[in-house]
């Protein structure tokens, strides 16, 4: 009996191990909206630094790093000149292609409001919030960037488009 008990323990564990390792994962982003490129993630990292260089950018704050609390993702910021916006981005530390781009959040530098992709909207207002942010984040960033992408929503299959 004794055994059939730990049997059914470790069974158990491991299903929900397998079945929601995103959500014991160090760093996993659940809710963060993902992009996925088809090119190294340097190649990546160049087209946004270049694109913030055009936008008036001086790199030292805008370059990629990689955080002591986050040593798996690659994090930086996208400018945007038109609106005075700043999007703060990851990119995980890939072997090989498909790059993946990750939307953390938003920052209006004028009103300094940051809307937060990564997370799980509590009310109406923040879905809608998140809607505003994702079209306006492909719209004039993702589809300037001059790289074929491909969305592919957040790991909780959430839409909020």
């Amino acid at each position: 009996m004794y055994r059939k008990i730990v049997k059914l323990m470790i069974s158990a564990f491991l299903f929900s191990a397998f079945i929601g390792c995103d959500y014991f994962a160090a760093g996993s982003n659940l809710m963060a909206e993902r992009y996925e490129y088809e090119v190294s993630k340097d190649s990546l990292m160049q087209k946004i630094n270049t694109f913030n260089i055009l936008n008036g950018v001086k790199l030292e704050g805008h370059t990629f790093k990689i955080s002591k609390n986050n040593p798996n993702f690659y994090r930086g910021t996208i400018y945007d000149h038109g609106t005075d916006e700043s999007y703060i981005v990851l990119i995980p530390k890939p072997i090989e292609p498909p790059t993946s781009l990750l939307l953390v959040s938003l920052i209006d530098n004028k009103s300094g409001k940051i809307i937060i992709v990564n997370q799980k909207p509590s009310n109406n207002q923040e879905i809608i919030d998140r809607g505003v942010v994702i079209r306006k984040f492909e719209d004039r960033i993702l589809d300037k960037l001059g790289l074929e992408y491909h969305h592919t929503g957040n790991a909780m299959n959430k839409k909020y488009e």
